[in-house]
């Protein structure tokens, strides 16, 4: 399945969103309200399509999520995409996702890029022991994508990094939304803390090997 968590508080954000599904291969068979929206131009849009509400303002809420709805559709793979994102041809990515568990597009510096990434539902339960592997303690984004990779090099797994050329306005709510950039600085900090404190150092120095160190 194709899933993409959803942060709409501009109309030039619902012009990247659109952009966004009309590139979408196949329909998105679900939208995940990361930030707890009630707005029906989502629904208006979107019509039929699967449609999860959040509580909570999580981006590793909205993942988690995503492949829970997945898990439920007995579907192989879950392509999770960011809302400002054009989408490339994923046939590589979801065929990497389902035969070695996770695949991301790959960045210009060899990272894998959460922009645009799959898991395989069976495989996370298998070596996460949940469908919820993203830590739902960072606020808002940033950081839980750096925690998911700690987290595989600490189980030893590795990420499929497949080369896509794809459009990515990045931090495109951010760029049309002040008051939102405000909130995302402070969160930024806060997770900041968070992830040192939770793996004793910043990404790339962590010391512990387990959460808090216990």
């Amino acid at each position: 399945m194709i899933a993409i968590p959803v942060y709409v508080r501009e109309q030039k954000n619902y012009e990247l969103l659109e952009k966004c599904v009309n590139s979408c291969p196949t329909p998105p068979d679900g939208f995940i309200n990361a930030f707890d929206l009630e707005d029906e131009k989502l629904y208006k849009l979107f019509g039929k399509t699967r449609f999860v509400e959040r509580d909570v303002n999580s981006v590793a809420g909205a993942w988690n999520d995503a492949i829970s709805m997945a898990d439920r559709l007995m579907d192989s793979y879950c392509i999770i995409a960011n809302q400002d994102i054009q989408f490339p041809d994923i046939t590589e990515l979801k065929n990497a996702a389902i035969k070695h568990g996770i695949a991301a597009a790959k960045t210009k510096d060899g990272q894998p890029d959460f922009a645009l990434f799959a898991v395989n539902p069976t495989f996370i339960l298998q070596y996460f022991g949940t469908l919820r592997p993203f830590d739902e303690g960072f606020e808002g984004a940033y950081f839980e994508d750096n925690d998911f990779r700690y987290q595989c090099k600490l189980k030893g797994i590795n990420i499929e990094l497949i080369d896509l050329e794809f459009e990515h306005y990045g931090s495109g709510v951010l760029k049309h939304d002040e008051e939102a950039a405000k909130e995302n600085e402070q969160r930024f900090r806060k997770n900041h803390i968070r992830y040192i404190n939770k793996w004793g150092g910043i990404r790339g120095a962590e010391t512990f090997k387990t959460p808090f160190n216990k």
